[in-house]
């Protein structure tokens, strides 16, 4: 279970959080939420084809969802969290460990 306001799980991230690590703060009422949750375990345990199965059900008409235009301020938003997530990573996990003879 992660966390939401009231409870705080045993795969709450938010306690494990770097001070300077960026996230991304998904709602249930957004209509692509349980679908992009729902990918991120596909893609996390290695099923893709559930993956895009799942993302497939976002041209639904019945699953509510809107897409925003590119030049969106949120949709940039996003796109700029998505980049801070990568340099972060890139720059914070994928240094050469020196007590592991410089190994990732």
């Amino acid at each position: 279970m992660m966390a939401h306001p009231f409870t705080s799980g045993p795969f709450d991230p938010m306690d494990k959080r770097e001070a300077d690590e960026p996230y991304f703060t998904l709602l249930a009422r957004d209509p692509a939420a349980a679908i992009l949750v729902e990918v991120w375990a596909h893609v996390r345990s290695g099923n893709m084809g559930l993956a895009h199965a799942a993302l497939e059900r976002l041209d639904s008409p019945l699953s509510g969802f809107d897409p925003q235009m590119d030049h969106d301020g949120q949709i940039r938003s996003a796109m700029g969290v998505a980049n801070q997530m990568t340099g972060w990573r890139l720059g914070n996990l994928c240094r050469p460990d020196p007590e592991k003879g410089g190994d990732l």
